[in-house]
């Protein structure tokens, strides 16, 4: 998993170095593949509006550009393809030293003085991207340094454990951090649903342990925040719009894949089943998928519509004109997913995180924090009804025990009871012991680690 550090630090009750962070992921058995970190932005360096493209006279593949940049225009000689009136990109001043080194001045281009450089995302060390200019965000006011809207950060690949979907999440990671450095982690948002009026927007869940639907409304293409874009790039992402983005977002940061349907475009209600013989699927990438009985689709009334957990139908696709959409959080079967993802070449961010059998109890968290995304991209989202399955199937909070003595033999040391309850806490385990008899008792397994179920998974987060 990729991620910035700047995010890690958002659910951290105090800001920690890069190093700190490296070195507490470490110390949690996390493989941290590399890290890399980003140089400064020159305040020079500014958001300019794009109000003029035409042909320079001189050169077939270069364009006189007029760009505002916030009380004043300059005349820049660009070669980028994709430059485009009412574009807003990042324009490197006179007197700019960039990431790379090098410095902006004035110069002449096939007889056309050129102010200043429109930058690609290599030149500013924001990407790999240099076959064009980078285009940014709507929202982005004109004039603004580019170093606020994408701060100097740190950037950490790491390799996960297949059996904690735990940290296939921002939360997740900043957890394991919190309890390496005794640190809290900042609160989650509500686990409980938000208060709606209850539908019977599904008919029949199969093969899912919960499956929630909530119909949502809003704002039609509302912006997309530029630190969403930001962190999405970080992560391996492309923008897409606001609305997809917030949901791909709340994925990486909680862990709960989303999708969102186009209200507009399902013949309620929704199914959740396996495929028929000879029905078909169009997915989002254009392809033709041809269905087995071994496949687990969403459907309503005309057909399947998505692969469950994997991607979702073009016919029911969000875009610019969508103003309601069906939210849906799961938690699918497993296994069914993973065989489903392998048979269709389709492993997906939804499907990685899917087939490492997901918590239910992270569907409401996640639908909490999408809401709260919406809230604060401005989209006027408003939550009008929903839908929520639960398995009688679903896990509960297990008890595990752990005797002293064993732990310790494993050990080959002595530790004392106390050391390793307080260990298990930071972990938010809720670890208690017997004075008398030393045995440490953990009463309810937090939710979110569905990968400790014996007293040896106790002795390795003591370890």
């Amino acid at each position: 998993m990729k991620l910035s550090t700047a995010w890690l630090n958002d659910w951290l009750s105090r800001t920690m170095s890069d190093d700190e962070i490296v070195q507490a992921l470490e110390r949690a058995g996390l493989e941290i593949e590399q890290y890399m970190s980003s140089k400064p932005i020159d305040r020079n360096v500014v958001v300019g509006l794009v109000k003029k493209v035409v042909q320079h006279p001189g050169a077939d593949r270069l364009r006189l550009v007029e760009v505002e940049v916030g009380g004043k225009s300059l005349g820049i000689v660009c070669g980028a393809p994709n430059v485009a009136e009412g574009q807003k990109v990042a324009v490197a001043q006179v007197g700019t030293t960039l990431p790379t080194g090098d410095k902006i001045g004035p110069a002449k281009l096939r007889g056309e003085t050129s102010e200043g450089m429109i930058c690609s995302e290599r030149e500013l060390g924001l990407g790999e991207s240099h076959e064009g200019i980078m285009v940014l965000s709507g929202d982005i006011e004109v004039g603004t340094p580019l170093c606020d809207v994408y701060p100097a950060d740190g950037f950490i690949d790491l390799k996960t454990p297949a059996n904690r979907s735990d940290t296939l999440s921002i939360v997740g990671l900043a957890r394991e951090v919190a309890a390496m450095t005794a640190t809290p982690l900042r609160e989650l948002p509500d686990s409980i649903l938000p208060k709606a009026k209850a539908s019977e927007l599904t008919n029949g869940v199969h093969h899912c342990a919960r499956y929630l639907l909530a119909r949502i409304a809003l704002t039609a293409d509302f912006p997309s925040p530029a630190h969403i874009q930001a962190r999405l790039k970080v992560a391996g992402m492309r923008s897409i719009s606001g609305l997809v983005d917030v949901t791909n977002y709340c994925m990486l940061e909680i862990g709960q894949p989303l999708h969102a349907f186009d209200g507009s475009k399902v013949k309620l209600p929704i199914e959740v089943r396996m495929a028929r013989d000879k029905e078909k699927l169009t997915t989002l990438d254009g392809v033709v998928r041809k269905l087995t009985a071994d496949d687990l689709v969403i459907a309503d009334a005309t057909g399947p519509i998505a692969l469950a957990g994997v991607m979702g139908g073009a016919a029911t696709e969000v875009d610019a004109k969508t103003t309601e959409i069906l939210l849906e959080a799961a938690s699918f079967d497993a296994a069914t997913i993973r065989k489903m993802a392998q048979r269709h070449g389709l492993r997906s961010e939804a499907s990685a995180r899917m087939e490492r059998d997901l918590p239910t109890a992270l569907v409401p968290v996640a639908l909490n924090r999408t809401l709260e995304l919406f809230k604060e991209a401005g989209s006027n989202a408003s939550l009008i009804e929903l839908s929520d399955t639960l398995s009688k199937a679903a896990a509960t909070p297990h008890r595990i025990e752990l005797r002293l003595e064993q732990l310790n033999r494993i050990l080959g040391f002595d530790l004392a009871a106390q050391a390793a309850t307080e260990a298990l806490n930071r972990l938010e385990l809720g670890a208690t012991v017997d004075a008398a008899t030393s045995l440490i008792t953990v009463s309810a397994v937090p939710w979110w680690r569905t990968d400790i179920r014996l007293p040896e998974d106790l002795i390795e987060e003591v370890v």
